[in-house]
């Protein structure tokens, strides 16, 4: 193997070498090419023509340098290593003829490598599973003297590497100026892949389905899991349902299949409905009763109206239930059961209300539509049948009952007027006059004025009357009547002067356990006089003061006459007693 060196000598004026450099290149990049050295020298004393040997050693390995002088200070040549030279630290000796044969040698001047022995051999460990970093690389590296490094081109810098995928991985070893490259491909098994044939129920509930499983990739032998806890390659004796299995190959990889279905055969589940009717309008005696029949194991039924899990559900109103009905085989069906009631029993009721306030003359009859067959009618007054009558005015109900107990009501109001009201406003005897004030009843009024003899006028007000004792009847448009109590005019030679009269206060009117008179000052020491509807006198005295209290002495209930009398005038005014 040749290599070039050159080599440059630098020594002083006395001969004596100071420093030198070596550089080892090959020419043309390729190891085993003829290398140069040139040795120069600097000094004068120095003549590199006069050299006519160089060489290099080691200590142990010799090797002479081919050349000649190519200047005055410049010594060139070729160097023949052989294979098996010896890497490490040579040192180049100069000689150089003088006229007294002197010589210089150049020790620890360079380094030479010598021919590069570097070899190596890649060991694959493949990844275990498919699409995971397992795989490993191993190198087996000779000629090197331990100072190599390593560079991969996954960046790693160790001699072996792992914890690697599949693909290709390359390695440069560098020492000194030798450089060798290996490639290695880490592999992997194929991916395990699943399938599966599947057999169907042959009937629902049959429980004889199976599975056959394929499996491809990985690495054999295989272990097998199923989700119902079997353990072998292919399954049987199923049921309808949702199965998984997972692989395992030798090398632990594994996958788990996705769910595979197994289906039931043909469900020989049947349901048939009976329903009972809703008798009555609004009522809930309806009831809806499943027979199930060729279903396999137990049967659960669900209602749409939340009914517990049964096949009999009663006290049902109107209206549309649905119903789902599955066996153990997980066969189902579903349907829906519309009940309808009746129409209802409807009552149309018809009043004549009271006349006069206080009768019994009210009356009404109902008319029944929408009732089944034969039906009844009862009032809650006790009468039976279409019609009632002699009623007072209040409140009422009708019921009717159908053939089928089906009971209906309504209920209805009698009225009656407002009842006829008669006051006597005011009794002047001086004038004969009687004023009232009539209200209630129907108008118009009639009124008949009548003494103890016969009737006297048809006015509302008695004007003009002699003295003596009245009664005034009042008839409605309808007839009703009211009759006031016996009224007292007086018999007075003269009259209070209107202004007083208005002065005069009873209070209260209708009067309760007292009367209380205000008289003006005019009036005080006047004779008072309480007079009751007979004519008799109940209660006498004096007015000692405008303001005159009177206790009810269990006096009658009815009009009373209350006369007071100044001298030769007098005024009578109407009393109500309770």
């Amino acid at each position: 193997m040749k290599f070039l060196f050159t080599l440059f000598l630098c020594i002083s004026a006395a001969g004596i070498i100071h420093a030198q450099t070596i550089a080892l290149n090959p020419d043309n990049g390729n190891a085993g090419s003829a290398f140069t050295v040139t040795i120069t020298g600097t000094a004068t004393a120095f003549s590199v023509a006069s050299t006519t040997t160089a060489r290099i050693s080691n200590g142990i390995e010799s090797y002479d340098i081919s050349g000649s002088a190519t200047s005055a200070t410049r010594f060139s040549g070729t160097l023949d290593l052989p294979p098996d030279a010896t890497s490490g630290l040579y040192n180049a000796t100069l000689w150089q003829q003088g006229t007294a044969g002197t010589f210089w040698s150049c020790v620890d001047c360079f380094t030479i490598n010598a021919a590069c022995l570097l070899n190596a051999t890649a060991t694959v460990t493949p990844a275990a599973c498919s699409g995971d970093s397992s795989g490993a690389i191993s190198l087996d590296v000779i000629g090197t003297m331990g100072g190599e490094s390593y560079l991969w081109s996954n960046g790693e810098t160790s001699k072996n590497i792992s914890g690697l995928a599949a693909g290709s991985y390359s390695v440069t070893i560098t020492e000194g100026n030798c450089l060798v490259s290996v490639t290695a491909v880490v592999t992997e098994p194929d991916p395990l892949i699943l399938s599966s044939e599947v057999t169907s129920e042959s009937t629902a509930g049959a429980g004889d389905g199976s599975i056959v499983l394929q499996v491809s990739g990985g690495t054999i032998p295989y272990t097998f899991d199923w989700s119902n806890g079997a353990t072998t390659k292919d399954i049987s004796g199923l049921s309808a349902g949702s199965y998984q299995v997972t692989v395992m190959d030798s090398n632990g990889c594994e996958t788990t299949s996705t769910e595979i279905q197994v289906m039931g055969g043909d469900c020989a589940l049947m349901v048939n409905v009976n329903s009972t009717p809703i008798f009555c309008n609004g009522d809930n005696s309806g009831a809806i009763m499943l027979q199930v029949t060729g279903a396999v194991g137990k049967t659960s039924v669900q209602w749409s109206n939340g009914a517990p899990d049964t096949t009999i559900i009663s006290g049902l109103f109107t209206g549309n239930y649905q119903y789902t009905v599955t066996d153990d085989a997980a066969c189902t069906i579903t349907g829906a059961v519309s009940l309808a009631s009746p129409d209802p029993v409807g009552i149309v009721v018809t009043t004549s209300n009271v006349a006069c306030a206080g009768d019994s003359t009210g009356s009404a009859s109902a008319v029944v539509n929408g009732a089944q067959g034969v039906y009844s009618i009862s009032w809650s007054n006790g009468d039976l049948g279409d019609s009632t009558g002699n009623l007072k005015a209040g409140n009422y109900t009708v019921y009717a009952m159908d053939e089928l107990g089906c009971l209906t009501s309504d209920s209805f109001m009698i009225l009656e007027n407002t009842p006829i009201t008669l006051t006597v406003d005011t009794i002047i005897s001086m004038d004969g006059n009687i004023q009232v004030t009539v209200q209630g009843g129907t108008e118009p009024y009639t009124y008949l004025w009548s003494d103890d003899t016969s009737a006297v006028s048809t006015d509302e007000d008695l004007t003009g009357a002699s003295p003596g004792r009245y009664r005034l009847e009042v008839t409605d448009a309808l007839g009703c009547q009211i009759t006031s109590d016996t009224l007292r005019i007086e018999s007075t030679s003269a009259r209070f002067n209107q202004q007083l009269v208005n002065q005069i206060r009873v209070y209260p009117n209708p009067v309760g356990s007292q009367l209380t008179l205000r008289l003006p000052q005019a009036l005080v020491g006047s004779r008072l006089t309480l007079i009751n509807a007979l004519g008799q006198n109940i209660w006498e005295g004096n007015a000692s003061g405008q303001l005159t209290t009177v206790t009810n002495q269990r006096w009658a209930s009815g009009w009373h006459s209350l006369r007071i009398r100044q001298y030769d005038r007098e005024i009578s005014i109407p009393i109500l007693v309770h």
